[in-house]
């Protein structure tokens, strides 16, 4: 701000490097001179740089009593970028106190500096004041600008990580590529410099997130940010060759000088392996038993492991079981099923379920695979007792040889009996033996 009871100075403006590239705008639309100010009613100029080069803005300042400060702004356009500005004239006011000489904006915090980083489309405030009652002192501030020069971005080399996965669809992201710009200036595209051996990159134009003709990237291909953004650039392959693409990215002005890998890990297609645990259990015991099938990797999609079962236990009747398929999810190596127990008191042996690997989705079989859990019976064996009977529907009790008199002819039945009830079949092997001659002698057998 101006103080009141200002004098009339006179702020002119002059270029070190180019003519006329500044003006000087007084909130009255004056140019090149400001009248007293002593209400403060006209403001603080603006002085508007055009062009690069060295900028000088001159005023004096204590021309009469009262005319203590002077105030005015640069700005710097879109175009150019301010590098350094500095001050020459007085430092000390007429009582010898230093004189307040401040800069604020652009990045500055001083009247006498030079940018790290040049900056552009801003404005800088200057504030030269002091106690002058007695003389007045002329003042010189230059504005140092260039051409605004743009800043190649940069990238990162990176492996894809999680994928890809044999037979997969693997998106990429924009973050995956590592970019940065010493500007700001955001990412504008992705050239691919050179395409992986193996496999094909392509941009996903109908987004079905499968390659499909005219969708593969050529050498030297860009891929826009708003494909990356989308999860557009996506790769594949029906195999699982490890191999790398490189790139280069560009902000809108410039390719960044380096180009860059991209490597593919690419994890195959898993093998199966199938087991049962434990391998066999007392038939009263209900305890869940696990049919496990194990990935040799894991995979970016779900494994399906369909079963086929056989033996000589019977669904239902003597064992139950959870699914007829094994689901191992994505990013798993490994699930189960499990076999239970159904326990009778039949005696039926040792029975057994023989589990085989039918077919697998997103998967093979490792050779061939077969688990066989065993049930075994905890049933007591029936015991086996010889009866006579005189009909093969009986009685079959109170009957002796002697029921039958007449050696001319008659028939006696050989009947032999379980102590329980068998879940199996029972043979029960017999010999003759007495005084009797068999053969057809004394006596015959007919089988029945």
């Amino acid at each position: 701000m101006k103080s009141p009871g200002r004098a009339r100075r006179t702020l002119a403006t002059s270029l070190a490097a180019v003519a006329a590239a500044i003006s000087l705008h007084a909130s009255a639309g004056t140019l090149g001179t400001e009248s007293p100010d002593y209400n403060n009613t006209m403001g603080d100029p603006t002085l508007v740089v055009a062009s690069a080069g060295a900028h000088t803005v001159t005023g004096t300042i204590g021309s009469s009593p009262g005319d203590t400060q002077d105030q005015f702004a640069v700005q710097i356009p879109a175009n150019l970028q301010v590098t350094s500005i500095s001050y020459s004239g007085k430092t000390s006011d007429d009582n010898g106190n230093p004189m307040p000489l401040s800069a604020n904006g652009c990045g500055f915090s001083s009247i006498n500096q030079t940018l790290t980083t040049p900056a552009s489309s801003c404005t800088i405030n200057f504030n030269i004041s002091g106690n002058f009652l007695v003389s007045s002192y002329g003042w010189t501030v230059t504005v140092n600008t260039q051409a605004l020069t743009n800043s190649a971005p940069t990238a990162a080399s990176f492996a894809a990580a999680s994928g890809p996965y044999e037979g997969l669809a693997y998106t990429f992201s924009t973050a995956n590529f590592g970019y940065s710009d010493g500007d700001g200036d955001p990412l504008d595209h992705v050239r691919i410099t050179s395409l992986p051996a193996a496999g094909t990159l392509y941009v996903d134009a109908n987004g079905n997130d499968s390659f499909n003709a005219g969708e593969a990237v050529t050498t030297n291909g860009t891929v826009s940010k708003a494909n990356l953004d989308a999860g557009n650039l996506q790769y594949i392959q029906n195999g699982s060759t490890n191999t790398s693409f490189s790139f280069d990215v560009n902000d809108g002005t410039d390719y960044s000088s380096s180009t860059y890998t991209a490597t593919l890990n690419v994890t195959a297609r898993p093998t199966v392996t199938l087991s049962i645990s434990p391998t066999s259990r007392t038939e009263s015991v209900t305890t869940a038993n696990a049919v496990t099938a194990t990935l040799s990797n894991a995979y970016g999609a779900p494994v399906t492991v369909n079963l086929a079962f056989s033996g000589t236990a019977t669904l239902n009747s003597d064992y139950t079981r959870s699914a007829n398929s094994i689901v191992i999810g994505a990013g798993n190596t490994t699930n189960s099923i499990v076999l239970t127990n159904v326990p009778d008191a039949l005696y039926e042996g040792n029975e057994t379920v023989v589990v085989d690997i039918s077919s697998v989705t997103n998967g093979t079989e490792s050779g061939t695979q077969q688990a066989t859990y065993t049930i075994t019976d905890d049933d007591a064996q029936p015991t086996a007792t010889l009866e006579l009977a005189t009909s093969a529907s009986g009685p079959f009790t109170g009957v002796t040889a002697a029921d039958i008199t007449d050696e001319s002819g008659g028939q006696l039945y050989v009947v032999a009996k379980l102590s329980a009830a068998s879940g199996v079949s029972t043979t029960v092997p017999i010999t003759f033996s007495g005084t009797a001659t068999g053969g057809g002698t004394d006596y015959s057998i007919t089988a029945s």
